[in-house]
């Protein structure tokens, strides 16, 4: 059976670890589109980069400042679609 445990640590809204990432969608400076264990999740930002990825042990580490974060059972091609919109509609 498939492992559904997923871990988030946010420190300072600079720095984000996640335990449960099976692949990286999509990367920019602005943000950071994964596929995770329970689903899609988009980190959005400015000056975004991936310091660590392990993808064996599922696990991502991103720093920049970090403004958003999303998350969506649907495909990451929906996220990927309506990426900011999605992010502002968090942020209202």
């Amino acid at each position: 059976m498939e492992d559904l445990k997923q871990q988030l640590v946010l420190n300072d809204r600079h720095y984000l670890r996640l335990i449960g990432v099976d692949k990286v969608e999509d990367f920019t400076s602005e943000q950071v589109n994964l596929a995770t264990n329970l689903g899609f999740m988009q980190i959005h930002g400015e000056g975004l980069h991936i310091c660590h990825l392990n993808l064996e042990g599922k696990e991502i580490a991103v720093e920049g400042k970090i403004n958003a974060v999303g998350f969506s059972t649907r495909g990451g091609e929906e996220i990927k679609k309506h990426g900011k919109s999605f992010v502002r509609r968090l942020l209202k």
